[in-house]
């Protein structure tokens, strides 16, 4: 059990460090294709916490209680509605990409 743990943060490294280099104005591989959109998505999903978190500041405790409400709804739609979306490539190896691009637009 632990060797594969280990295994599997040995994997995760090397995989971080190969994808340091990665091109994402002209990726190559389905590989560089996918880490480009979950990086593209990282930076999306930075700029709504920080839209979110500005705006949450302006509000009294009620409504800041009432938004947080709606976002977790909002994410669990989200989340939801890019996996059945993106259901047909499930297995396959654009999926990640698929469904980063999903998330991305919502």
């Amino acid at each position: 059990m632990k060797k594969a743990c280990v295994n599997a943060v040995v994997l995760l490294c090397l995989s971080a460090s190969c994808f340091a280099d990665v091109n994402c104005k002209d990726p190559q591989t389905q590989l560089e294709m996918n880490q480009c959109a979950a990086e593209e998505f990282d930076a999306a999903d930075k700029e709504l916490n920080a839209l979110y978190s500005s705006y949450r500041k302006s509000l009294d405790s009620k409504s800041k209680a009432a938004l947080k409400e709606a976002q977790s709804a909002w994410i669990k739609f989200r989340d939801l509605d890019c996996a059945f979306e993106t259901i047909g490539s499930l297995g396959g190896s654009m999926h990640n990409m698929i469904f980063s691009r999903c998330l991305i637009e919502k």
